[in-house]
């Protein structure tokens, strides 16, 4: 038997903003168009403005390209000397588990 369980924290009863707690994920929410989400894939930020204290290197963006590192990048790109501002990086983990699950659906297409 599967149970769902989670806690809200609210300053009020009509709040906006809360907090709230699951067994896989944590959420910090501002509004219904403002907030944090942590779980095991990692931190999803929504909101009109985000800001970050990372390096550029960490950044995914659209969840293909990373940029390049912060040193790289202060190198100037130059006709015979060109420096992308972004490397294509694909998400392997999500390849990898296509890939061992493909012989199950071969064998039930083939079924």
């Amino acid at each position: 038997m599967s149970e769902k369980r989670f806690k809200i924290w609210t300053a009020t009863n009509d709040a906006d903003a809360g907090v709230m707690v699951t067994p896989k994920a944590s959420m910090l929410v501002g509004s219904s168009k403002n907030y944090i989400v942590a779980d095991g894939t990692g931190l999803s930020l929504v909101g009109k403005s985000i800001s970050m204290g990372t390096t550029g290197e960490n950044i995914r963006q659209g969840g293909l390209f990373l940029k390049m590192n912060d040193f790289v990048s202060m190198i100037p790109s130059t006709f015979t000397t060109p420096i992308p501002p972004q490397i294509p990086f694909p998400p392997l983990g999500m390849i990898t588990s296509i890939v061992s699950d493909l012989p199950f659906f071969l064998m039930m297409m083939a079924g």
